[in-house]
C-alpha cells in the first residue's frame, strides 16, 4: 500500500522571492515568484514541493484549485506527518 497525504496549500503568486509563509495543521501558506498564467505558477509549485520535500516532481498531482489560489493537493510517497516536519524544517 501506497503512503499518500493531501494538504491544502494557500498560494500567493508574483512574490519577490519563494518562501514558505506558514506552516499549520489545517493549510500551508506559499509564496512564489511564478507568475498565475497557462499553469506556470502551478508547475512551478510542484516543482518546488518536489525540490522541498526531496521527492519526484510525479509523486506531486494539483487535485482541486487549478485556477485559484487556494489548492488541493496530493503527495504520494509521504505520510502527512512527513511533509509536515520536512516544511517545517524549512522555515527555522
Amino acid at each position: 500500500m501506497t503512503v499518500s497525504c493531501t494538504l491544502e496549500i494557500k498560494l500567493k503568486p508574483r512574490a519577490k522571492k519563494d518562501r514558505l509563509i506558514c506552516v499549520s495543521a489545517e493549510r500551508i501558506e506559499l509564496a512564489i515568484t511564478a507568475l498565475p498564467v497557462d499553469g506556470k505558477a502551478n508547475a512551478y509549485l510542484c516543482k518546488l514541493l518536489s525540490t522541498w520535500l526531496r521527492i519526484a516532481q510525479s509523486n506531486i498531482e494539483i487535485i482541486r484549485g487549478g485556477k485559484a489560489r487556494i489548492k488541493i493537493i496530493k503527495i504520494t510517497g509521504l505520510s502527512p506527518d512527513a511533509v509536515h516536519h520536512k516544511l517545517k524544517a524549512l522555515t527555522l
